[in-house]
């Protein structure tokens, strides 16, 4: 026999399931960390509040916050996608002691 269902339940189970693979993805940093990374990358690529003001959309002078940024579902890897790679390997160089 066929569970009936309606169109509230249905939308409710879907928003259930991308809930938990929300909750699945984790950050893999802590928000102290990812604060950190986010003030060292500024000083190395000065450009980066900019570019993820543009990226993402958003109308707020500085966004380069933590908490701010995982409101957004913004993690650390999203950020590191938008820098261009020679500015992730200055990056490197200047604070991974890289040569």
């Amino acid at each position: 026999m066929l569970k009936i269902t309606t169109l509230e339940e249905k939308v409710g189970n879907l928003i259930a399931y991308f809930d938990e693979i929300e909750k699945d993805e984790k950050v893999g940093i802590s928000i102290d960390g990812y604060g950190q990374l986010l003030t060292d990358l500024n000083e190395t690529y000065p450009k980066l509040n900019k570019a993820i003001r543009s990226e993402f959309e958003m109308k707020d002078e500085f966004v380069l916050k933590s908490e701010y940024l995982l409101d957004f579902n913004i993690k650390p890897r999203d950020i590191l996608d938008i820098i261009e790679k020679k500015d992730l390997l200055e990056f490197c160089k200047t604070y991974l002691l890289i040569y």
